[in-house]
C-alpha cells in the first residue's frame, strides 16, 4: 500500500496546491499570517522532499491539512500511502478475530454511481437490479453522499472473525451492519435478534436474554465448558444489534475447528474505541481484544513492513503503546501509525478520532486528485454539487436498506455497479431455500457469477454450510436457490437441504442457465 512517487512528481505536484493558495488575495492580518505560514511550510517541505526524506510524520500529515486543505487521504497519498487498501491489508493480518472494520470512505471524491429511478413493481416478486433500477447517476463523489440526509451515521461496521465465531450463527468472514439500540431493546432483547457484545478479551456475536442483571448468552453453537452468563455493563456490554451481513463466496474452503475468544490476562474497558483520551489506552485495549501470540506477529511482521516501507520495532511499540501519555508532544511516522493501528487491531480511522479528538477530521478538505485537476480554489466549490434523491422515496430506502444501508462494501467494491446491474439479483421469497443459517430471506441480493460453468467436476458433496456452493436458476417469476446434486445421471438442485429435501430436478437444456452464487448481502429477520 506504499508505493511513493518519484521526487520530481511530488515536488511538481507540490507547487501546483502551492499556487492555488497563491492566489488568494489576503483580507486582514491573520490571512496574512497564514499565508506566510503557509509559505514557510512549503519551503520546508520541498526542502525535506529533495533530500529524499519521503516517510513523512503525523504532524507532518496534519499540517498539510491545515495549510494546503487536503483530505486524509490526500495527505497521506502525496507521500505514497494509499489508504483504501487498509481495509486488505487488515483483512489478511486480522482476519481471525471478531473486530470492527474500517467503515469511513477516506476517498471523498471517488465516482460512484448511485440509482436514480426506481421500479416499484420489481420489489414484488425476485427481480434483476436492472429491473429495479430503470436510471442511474453516475459520478457522483462519496463526499455528496455523504451528505444526503437518508445517509446513516449511526452504523458501525465490524468482520466476523475465523477463531472466534463458535457462538455465532453467522459465517465467518461476514460484514456485518451493526445498529446501536434504545436501552429498552438492551433490557429486553428480541429473542430472534443477534447483537454484537462486547467483552474485555473480545466480540461475540449471538442472542441473548436476561436474568436481572446477569446477561445470559443465546449461543448458536457450543462446546464443552462455554461460559454463558456474564454481568451486564460490568463483564459484558450490548453494542447494538445486526440487521445485516454480507460475505464474498470464496472458491477456496473454510476448515478447522471453531473457537470461542481466548482467555488472556488483559481485559479492555467495555467502551467504543474512538472514545479512548489517548493512543495508549486505544492500542493497550486493542491489545487485549485482538491477543495474537508474539510468535504469531514474528511471522506477520516482515509482509506490514514491505507494505507500509517502515520498521514497526519492538521500540516503536514500547515507545507508542507501552510509555506515558505523550501523544501531545510526540507522534509517529505517518507510516508507524498505519503499521500500528493493523498491530492492535482498531480502525485507522478511530485512531485519527483519537489523535483529532473529532470525527470530523476531512470536513471541507479536498482530495489530492481534485486539488490537482483544478486551476484555482473556486472551481472546486463548483464540483461540489447537488445529488438528486433516488426516488420513488419509499421504494429508495427499502433498497438501501436493504443493501446493508449502503455500506462501505456497495461503493466500495463496487463503484460502478451499473456494470452489474444484469449479475445482482433479489431474492424475493427466501422460505424456498432452508438448510444454511441464517436463512437467505426476502431482500437479500446476490451477486451472480457472470457466465455459465462447467459443472462436471464439482467435487463438494461433502462439504456443509457456506463452505457448499449456492447455485441459483431463474425461470420466469420464479427463483431456485440451492445447492447442486448429481445422482443417477441427472442433475437436481436441492432448494430445501435438511429433514425436507426438495429435488428440483434441472433438464440438460437448462444447465447452462444456473448461476453460482459470489457473494450476498442479507437481510435478518426483524
Amino acid at each position: 500500500m506504499y508505493k511513493p512517487a518519484s521526487t520530481r512528481v511530488m515536488l511538481d505536484q507540490l507547487e501546483h496546491v502551492r499556487s492555488l493558495y497563491r492566489g488568494l488575495q489576503p483580507a486582514s492580518n491573520a490571512d496574512w499570517q497564514t499565508q506566510r505560514e503557509r509559505e514557510r511550510f512549503g519551503k520546508y517541505l520541498a526542502r525535506n522532499i529533495r533530500v529524499g526524506r519521503h516517510q513523512p510524520t503525523v504532524r507532518t500529515i496534519l499540517e498539510m491539512k491545515r495549510h494546503f486543505g487536503m483530505s486524509m487521504e490526500a495527505a497521506y497519498l502525496f507521500f505514497g500511502f494509499r489508504l483504501q487498501e487498509i481495509q486488505t491489508l487488515d483483512f489478511r493480518l486480522n482476519g481471525m478475530r471478531t473486530r470492527y472494520i474500517e467503515s469511513y470512505r477516506f476517498q471523498r471524491d471517488r465516482r460512484i454511481d448511485l440509482p436514480l429511478r426506481l421500479e416499484e413493481r420489481a420489489f414484488l416478486r425476485p427481480a434483476l437490479m436492472r429491473e429495479a433500477v430503470t436510471s442511474w447517476q453516475h459520478g457522483v463523489s462519496v463526499r455528496q453522499l455523504e451528505r444526503a440526509e437518508w445517509f446513516p451515521h449511526r452504523v458501525r461496521y465490524a468482520q466476523i472473525g475465523f477463531e472466534d465465531s463458535l457462538t455465532s450463527p453467522l459465517p465467518a468472514g461476514a460484514i456485518v451492519s451493526v445498529e446501536s439500540v434504545l436501552k429498552e431493546e438492551i433490557h429486553s432483547p428480541d429473542p430472534r435478534g443477534i447483537y454484537m457484545l462486547q467483552f474485555g478479551n473480545g466480540y461475540r456475536c449471538c442472542g441473548y436474554t436476561l436474568k436481572g442483571q446477569r446477561l445470559v448468552l443465546l449461543p448458536y453453537r457450543a462446546y464443552g465448558t462455554l461460559p454463558l452468563e456474564f454481568v451486564l455493563d460490568k463483564d459484558v456490554r450490548v453494542i447494538g444489534r445486526i440487521n445485516s451481513f454480507a460475505l464474498r463466496l470464496a472458491r477456496r474452503r473454510l476448515h478447522g475447528q471453531l473457537h470461542d475468544l481466548p482467555m488472556t490476562h488483559k481485559s479492555a474497558p467495555l467502551v467504543d474505541p474512538w472514545t479512548h483520551p489517548s493512543l495508549r489506552r486505544l492500542f493497550a485495549a486493542g491489545e487485549a481484544r485482538l491477543y495474537r501470540p508474539h510468535a504469531y506477529w514474528r511471522k506477520v511482521l516482515p509482509t506490514l513492513e514491505a507494505e507500509l516501507g517502515v520498521h514497526v520495532s519492538e521500540r516503536t511499540i514500547r515507545r507508542y503503546c507501552e510509555g506515558e501519555e505523550t501523544e501531545a508532544r510526540t507522534l509517529p511516522l505517518a507510516g508507524h501509525l498505519i503499521g500500528l493501528a493493523l498491530r492492535f487491531g482498531p480502525s485507522f480511522s478511530d485512531v485519527l478520532r483519537v489523535v483529532f479528538q473529532s470525527v470530523d477530521f476531512d470536513e471541507g478538505l479536498y482530495s489530492l486528485e481534485e486539488l490537482l485537476r483544478v486551476d484555482n480554489l473556486g472551481e472546486l466549490e463548483e464540483a461540489d454539487s447537488f445529488i438528486e434523491p433516488p426516488y420513488p422515496e419509499q421504494v429508495w430506502l427499502q433498497l438501501f436498506g436493504e443493501l446493508g444501508r449502503w455500506s462501505p462494501l456497495v461503493p466500495g467494491w463496487f463503484p460502478a455497479l451499473s456494470s452489474l446491474q444484469s449479475r445482482v439479483l433479489r431474492i424475493h421469497a427466501g422460505e424456498h431455500f432452508q438448510g444454511i443459517a441464517p436463512l437467505l430471506s426476502t431482500g437479500s441480493w446476490l451477486l451472480l457469477n457472470q457466465d455459465s460453468e462447467w459443472i462436471e467436476d464439482i467435487p463438494d458433496d461433502d462439504e456443509i454450510g457456506w463452505n457448499k456452493r449456492l447455485y441459483v436458476l431463474r425461470k420466469g417469476n420464479h427463483v431456485f436457490c440451492g445447492h447442486l446434486r448429481h445422482d443417477d445421471g441427472r442433475w437436481y438442485l436441492v432448494t430445501q437441504p435438511g429433514n425436507r429435501r426438495v429435488y428440483t430436478p434441472i433438464p440438460t437444456r437448462e444447465l447452462g442457465e444456473l448461476r453460482r452464487v459470489e457473494g450476498f448481502v442479507a437481510q435478518l429477520p426483524r
